[in-house]
């Protein structure tokens, strides 16, 4: 993940120049802290049909070991 997270700075640093050292790298860093703060509030119920269909299972929480 980490690469990952390299690689698309790099490219985005790139490809919007001055706008994502502006705003885009603090927007993305925003919201890996409000996914947190949401998940810290509790489960993200929003999610489970999402879960469901990728792992197969058609009860909440049993399945394939995911964060779901």
């Amino acid at each position: 993940m980490g690469l990952h997270f390299v690689v698309n700075d790099v490219g985005l640093r790139e490809h919007h120049k001055g706008a994502y050292d502006r705003v885009g790298r603090w927007a993305l860093a925003a919201a890996v802290l409000a996914g947190w703060a949401v998940r810290l509030r509790g489960e993200v119920r929003a999610l489970e049909p999402l879960c469901n269909r990728m792992d197969g299972s058609v009860t909440p929480g049993v399945g394939n070991g995911s964060a779901c």
